[in-house]
């Protein structure tokens, strides 16, 4: 994934399927640890977490955290909006959790570190299983428009 990208035209959303083989530590999509501030989707203890923190370890965002069995396939997407500095995390299409950061100005922005797929760089803890899909958005996507991305591709992953 590219070392930096824009979001100044407010937004962002990450859009994921994937499924593990075991539910441990599986990496998603990070920026972790970032330059100033991290980011990560990650299945840990067999709960999904989506984290944004400062440099000094605070979470700005941390959203609820659903289960997550091994050998499903499942589609996380997560939607940040810049202006509103909202966070939103969406199950197989459905809203699953929502909330404000701390972060005065959105804290995913442009990163001198690489984005990794399926591996958290600085433990090098690879994802136990397979990303079968990643797209990022350069906007945050509405609840409708996650939802017609979830049932236009999730025939093609049996769901």
């Amino acid at each position: 994934v590219p070392h930096a990208f824009d979001i100044s035209s407010g937004g962002v959303t990450f859009n994921i399927w994937f499924k593990l083989t075991s539910t441990g530590w599986s990496p998603l999509i990070a920026d972790w640890p970032g330059p100033v501030y991290s980011f990560i989707i990650q299945v840990y203890s067999g709960t999904l977490q989506i984290s944004i923190r400062n440099p000094s370890g605070f979470n700005l965002l941390s959203l609820a955290s659903p289960t997550i069995n091994a050998n499903v396939i499942y589609n996380v997407q997560f939607a940040y909006d810049k202006t509103t500095k909202v966070g939103s995390s969406y199950i197989n299409g459905i809203l699953y959790d929502s909330q404000t950061s701390g972060q005065s100005d959105g804290a995913i922005a442009n990163s001198a570190n690489t984005w990794s797929i399926g591996l958290k760089q600085d433990t090098g803890n690879v994802i136990s299983g397979n990303v079968y899909l990643c797209n990022i958005y350069n906007r945050s996507l509405t609840a409708s428009e996650v939802l017609q991305n979830y049932n236009a591709t999730r025939v093609r992953f049996g769901r």
